[in-house]
C-alpha cells in the first residue's frame, strides 16, 4: 500500500514440502466449480466451505458467465471476499472462460497457464485445459505434458487431475466427453491417478473406479463438481460408471493423508449428500 492506502495485514500459511507424507501429515482441500451467473449462492457456499479450513481450493472453471466481462469478475471477487488474501485457489479453465485476456489477468498460474502442474505437499495437481483453440493439443501438447509430469515426480503420495469438461457424466445436459476420455484416459490409466475432478454438467456426480474404461477396484475415481452456483442441472442416465448423481449446490471437502483420503460432499445447508474415501 501506500499513504492512506494501507491494505490491512494478512498471513498465509504455507504447504509441507513436496514429497511423500509422513503419517502426521494432513492436506485439506475444498473443491468446487461452474459459479457462474450466482455469486450469492458462491459467497454462501464459500463462506460454508471456509469453516473446514482447506489449505487450497481447487476450482473446476466456468468461474463467471463471460470471461471477457471484467466487471462480472469483479463481482465475483467481491463474493469471494478476503478468502484469497490467505488462502490458494487453483483454477482450471472452463468454455466461458474463453481464452479471453482477462481469464490470464486475473491469476498467476504455472507453465503456460492453460495447462500446468503443481505440487503441495504429497499432492501433485495436473490442471488442463479441455477449451482450445487447436483440438490436436488435447491428445497431443497436453497428454504429453501430463504423462511427463506424472512421470518425473513418482514419489507424490496423491495424483489428480482437473479440468473442466466431464470425461465421464451421466448428466443428460452435456454427459460426457468421449473425446477427451479418448485423448486423456490412457495418461490417467498409465499413472494410476487417484481422482479427475470436473465441471460443467451443474451436478455432483461421483464415478465407480475406472480402469481402462471398466470398473476396477484400483481405478480412478471420477467427480462432476459443478454446483457452485450455475444453474442446475437435472436429468441424469442410469449408466454403468455412475456412483452417486445430485442436482445440487455443493462443495467438496478432501482430507488427505500419508495412506488415505477422505471425501465430505455438502451442500448449502451443511448437510452430507455424500462421503467416500480413497486409500494406497
Amino acid at each position: 500500500g501506500g499513504e492512506g492506502h494501507w491494505s490491512p495485514t494478512y498471513t498465509f500459511r504455507t504447504p509441507p514440502a513436496p514429497g511423500p507424507m509422513d503419517e502426521t501429515q494432513k492436506v485439506t482441500v475444498g473443491f468446487a466449480g461452474d459459479s457462474r451467473g450466482g455469486y450469492d449462492v458462491w459467497a454462501l457456499l464459500l463462506a460454508n466451505m471456509v469453516t473446514h479450513e482447506p489449505d487450497v481450493i481447487l476450482f473446476t472453471g466456468d468461474t463467471i458467465e463471460a470471461g471477457t466481462n471484467q466487471e462480472e469478475w469483479d463481482v465475483w471477487f467481491d463474493a469471494t471476499g478476503e478468502f484469497l488474501s490467505h488462502r490458494a485457489l487453483v483454477p482450471a479453465h472452463g468454455n466461458h472462460e474463453y481464452l479471453a485476456v482477462n481469464y490470464f489477468a486475473q491469476w498467476s498460474l504455472p507453465h503456460n497457464e492453460e495447462w500446468f502442474e503443481l505440487r503441495y505437499g504429497g499432492l501433485h495437481i495436473v490442471s488442463l485445459n479441455d477449451t482450445v483453440r487447436d483440438q490436436d493439443v488435447l491428445g497431443g501438447a497436453q497428454a504429453t505434458y501430463m504423462d511427463e509430469a506424472f512421470h518425473a515426480w513418482p514419489d507424490s503420495d496423491w495424483r489428480l487431475v482437473m479440468h473442466h469438461k466431464s470425461m465421464y457424466s451421466a448428466c443428460t445436459r452435456h454427459g460426457s466427453n468421449e473425446g477427451l476420455r479418448e485423448a486423456w484416459g490412457p495418461v490417467v490409466d498409465a499413472h494410476e491417478v487417484d481422482l479427475v475432478v470436473a465441471g460443467h454438467n451443474h451436478i455432483y456426480e461421483r464415478s465407480v473406479p475406472i480402469r481402462h474404461g471398466e470398473l476396477a477396484e484400483d481405478g480412478t475415481v471420477y467427480v462432476v463438481s459443478g454446483g457452485a452456483g450455475a444453474s442446475l442441472y437435472t436429468g441424469v442416465e442410469d449408466l454403468w460408471f455412475g456412483e452417486v448423481a445430485e442436482p445440487v449446490a455443493h462443495y467438496i471437502i478432501g482430507t488427505f493423508g500419508a495412506r488415505e483420503a477422505t471425501f465430505v460432499v455438502r451442500d448449502l445447508s451443511d448437510n452430507v449428500i455424500d462421503e467416500f474415501t480413497l486409500t494406497r
